[in-house]
């Protein structure tokens, strides 16, 4: 299989690829194991998957119960599912962590991810994701990831990469399958650089209401401003800002922001 991002001129080759699906037999408990050689960005990784699955002859998504192991080079995943205790809250439904080289994945993974040209991080991830039943058939999806090193550079901060020793972003997200809504519990990001904290709704049709508290230097604040405008550019400035406000609008469409910032 052979992957090309045509905006960024970059090529990916999923080769040697050998898998294997077996015991797909009503009441019995199917089995994946698969290898392939994942060649991308001058380098080459051998990749190894392994799963296994029951319930898929109900056909039912709530019915699966499985595992999967994914192993390469620059990444290692783990996940685990039973969707048979969607009706009972309080009961664990599926538990996944990642953990990687985030430059490295991007660089094998680049052409298959499509991301924009320029897109750019570096740091290591580790990442731990639970997802608990609740009552009438809602997720609780809560977790956290933490980055070490991190260097991320994308639109609209592409003249001022987010930086920072140590990221941390912890999270409490309501799911709603049936309706399409994600109730934003808690969304938390604590840097070095800055803290972020945030809570609210979105709807199926992207529509969002949510709270946001920030709190950072202003100098840093200033640096990542200065990519809307010359203005920004050319003000110093030094201080610690605290701000709160609330986001509303659609996403893809305009959103609105209303609050109060203060300057110490």
């Amino acid at each position: 299989f052979v992957f090309v991002n045509a905006r960024k001129g970059e090529l990916a080759r999923v080769e040697n690829l050998d898998a294997y699906l077996r015991n797909m037999i009503p009441g019995a408990t199917a089995q994946l194991n698969g290898t392939c050689d994942i060649i991308s960005g001058g380098k080459t990784d051998h990749a190894e998957v392994s799963g296994t699955m029951q319930g898929f002859e109900e056909g039912r998504v709530s019915a699966l119960k499985g595992q999967l192991l994914f192993k390469a080079g620059f990444a290692h995943l783990e996940a685990s599912a039973d969707m048979s205790k969607l009706d009972k809250p309080g009961a664990e439904v599926l538990r996944a962590s990642l953990r990687g080289d985030s430059q490295q994945t991007i660089t094998r993974l680049a052409p298959i991810l499509a991301l924009p040209k320029e897109f750019e991080m570096r740091g290591t991830v580790e990442s731990e994701i639970d997802a608990v039943a609740q009552p009438g058939r809602l997720m609780l999806l809560k977790g956290q990831t933490v980055v070490t090193g991190l260097y991320l550079k994308t639109r609209p901060f592409s003249q001022s990469p987010f930086q920072s020793t140590k990221a941390v972003l912890v999270h409490r997200l309501g799911i709603s399958p049936k309706e399409g809504t994600v109730r934003i519990e808690r969304l938390d990001l604590d840097s070095d650089v800055l803290g972020l904290t945030s809570s609210g709704m979105i709807e199926r049709d992207r529509t969002v209401k949510a709270r946001l508290n920030l709190h950072a230097p202003v100098a840093e604040v200033l640096k990542k401003l200065a990519c809307l405008g010359r203005p920004f550019g050319r003000v110093t400035a030094s201080g610690d800002l605290r701000s709160e406000a609330e986001i509303r609008g659609q996403v893809g469409k305009a959103l609105f922001l209303e609050g109060t910032s203060h300057i110490k």
